[in-house]
């Protein structure tokens, strides 16, 4: 990326040569410089952006600026009714400076920002996201607030429908944590396929967790004979933990 910095410009105008996150902020920093506007919401808040940046992260981005079939073509604008200024305030973010700050506790900002990422074909974010959502889960405040566990299971239902197959292994290991302080009921299960709201990825990620019969750390069966669910010693990792991908 240090091929975008100019001499003379950039580089003098932050006192020494910038590393490539720097370079990058400067430029969300001075809008001036921008060459595309998208405006967010249905108030159509402006963002001036850069094609340089987010074309190369994002499918949607690029398919408006290389296609001459769309209208964003030629007016160098995208019109993004359905993401809200504030969720994407948090994707531009992203785009520049790989964070998006501060996430609320309940999954609900997780699921709208994995569902822009899914518009916008960013595959890097929603992946980012997913291991986000996992450390969340994994914190020691659900032990004594259940609600918020119950909060992320269903959110975690919804944020399914927005993932892939390659997303497995992390979307069991968020299960798995789930299942130590909620109870997936069969009745659920049957409530959740009759109305459709268990989709095919959940009760993948489902059957996955629930498969697990060891405690990774110490070796103690995690489900009795009887069906009953044990939860990890210490809560510490999984062997299957992923790593980062995005």
């Amino acid at each position: 990326m240090s091929s975008l910095l100019v001499k003379g410009t950039a580089e003098n105008e932050m006192g020494g040569p910038p590393r490539r996150k720097l370079v990058l902020k400067f430029m969300l920093n001075n809008p001036e410089y921008s060459d595309m506007t998208v405006f967010a919401g249905v108030h159509q808040t402006p963002f001036k952006l850069h094609r340089a940046v987010i074309c190369i992260r994002s499918g949607f981005f690029k398919a408006c600026c290389d296609s001459s079939g769309f209208k964003e073509g030629t007016t160098k604008a995208v019109y993004l009714a359905e993401i809200e200024p504030e969720v994407f305030k948090k994707v531009v973010l992203w785009l520049y400076e790989e964070r998006y700050g501060y996430i609320l506790t309940d999954g609900h900002e997780y699921l709208k920002l994995i569902q822009a990422a899914d518009l916008l074909k960013i595959e890097s974010l929603r992946v980012d996201i997913l291991n986000k959502f996992y450390s969340k889960c994994r914190h020691s405040f659900l032990d004594s607030l259940p609600e918020i566990a119950e909060e992320l299971l269903g959110s975690f239902v919804k944020i399914c429908q927005f993932c892939q197959e390659t997303d497995l292994t992390i979307l069991i290991c968020i299960m798995k944590e789930l299942l130590s302080y909620v109870t997936v009921t069969p009745k659920m299960v049957l409530t959740g396929l009759t109305d459709g709201s268990f989709g095919k990825t959940f009760m993948a990620a489902l059957v996955g967790a629930q498969s697990e019969t060891e405690c990774s750390e110490c070796g103690v069966k995690m489900i009795e004979d009887g069906g009953e669910r044990k939860r990890p010693c210490a809560r510490i990792s999984y062997r299957a933990r992923p790593d980062r991908t995005g």
